[in-house]
Order: structure tokens, then C-alpha cells, then sequence
């Protein structure tokens, strides 16, 4: 179970989830979920990165670094996914806050 995983390992529980209001988090099998967890839903307002800015950071981040992979070593862009995956290995290595 991921919640009870991703609960564990941060030592908190999830009170709230904010979302895009994309489909993938807002069907009825989630909100089921959501509601049986008693964990809130928030929206962001669309097309407004201000509200996610931590969350638009690091996909910057990531979409730089996996580009200099790219570019730096001449690898195929059939290869973006793994330099992509590559990128959030090293993120989650770096030690921060």
C-alpha cells in the first residue's frame, strides 16, 4: 500500500492531497479513497504555476539536468525517459531540506 509506504517512511500522515484537477486523481475510485482516508482534495487554479511552484522547480530541474545528459554525451532522444529517470535518482540523493 503506498499511502501506509509514503506514511511510514516520512513519519506523518497525508491530511491533504492537492492536485491540477486532473483525471487521474479525481474519479470516483479516488475520491472513494480520499474520503474512506479522510484525506482533503485542493485544486489548483488552471494554467497558473504559481501555485505549484516547489512541484515546477524540480521538473525545471529535472528537464535541465536530463537535457545536459542528453546533449553532453550526444545521446539519442529515444534515451530521454532513462536520463529523465536518471535526473529524480540523483535529486533524491542529494541531501536537502
Amino acid at each position: 500500500d503506498f499511502k501506509a509506504l509514503v506514511e511510514k517512511q516520512a513519519e506523518w500522515s497525508i491530511k491533504v492531497l492537492q492536485t491540477e484537477n486532473g483525471g487521474e486523481c479525481v474519479n470516483n475510485r479516488f475520491m472513494d479513497f480520499y474520503t474512506s482516508e479522510g484525506i482533503s482534495l485542493q485544486h489548483t487554479i488552471a494554467y497558473s504555476p504559481s501555485q505549484n511552484a516547489v512541484t515546477e522547480r524540480k521538473n525545471r530541474t529535472m528537464k535541465e539536468m536530463a537535457t545536459c545528459m542528453i546533449h553532453s554525451k550526444s545521446i539519442p532522444l529515444q534515451y530521454w525517459a532513462e536520463a529523465v529517470n536518471c535526473t529524480n535518482y540523483i535529486q533524491n540523493c542529494v541531501p536537502h531540506k
